[in-house]
């Protein structure tokens, strides 16, 4: 292997550390716990991986592909598997915002939706009965 395949082998490792722990900031200090605890979790897959990374043969391979390669992929896929989700984020509460919600709308714990259920980002945008429903053009129930 020569030096450039391994500094790109490493490189790729810092990418997916940033990756995991590079996830958007809460909207407020009270989302801020969910989102430590989500932090956390992608801190321990992360750990897990480094440690295999530096532990590695950088020449070993598994199945034709290097080892570091696979230990990062498999990060990547743990990453894949539990999104930063669970709070508001910065972001989300500022777009609210520019859809006319009021700051306690827009860092209120979310409401399901009458159409899509769960998760969808009406609620969180502050949408009005009789509003566009943003992910299908519908109608969403009052959230107010």
């Amino acid at each position: 292997m020569s030096t450039d395949d391994l500094a790109a082998l490493y490189r790729d490792a810092l990418t997916a550390i940033r990756e995991a722990l590079d996830i958007p900031y809460a909207a407020t200090v009270g989302w801020d716990q969910a989102r430590a605890a989500v932090l956390d979790e992608r801190l321990t897959d992360t750990v897990v991986m480094l440690d295999g990374v530096l532990d590695a043969d950088p020449t070993e391979t598994i199945g034709g592909t290097s080892l570091i390669a696979h230990r990062v992929a498999y990060l990547r896929e743990r990453l894949a598997a539990h999104p930063p989700t669970g709070y508001i984020t910065h972001d989300e509460a500022h777009a609210a915002l520019a859809h006319g919600a009021t700051w306690a709308e827009a860092v209120a714990e979310p409401r399901a939706c009458t159409i899509c259920g769960p998760g969808c980002c009406a609620p969180v945008l502050g949408a009005h009965h009789a509003d566009p429903h943003p992910a299908a053009g519908r109608t969403v129930a009052s959230t107010r």
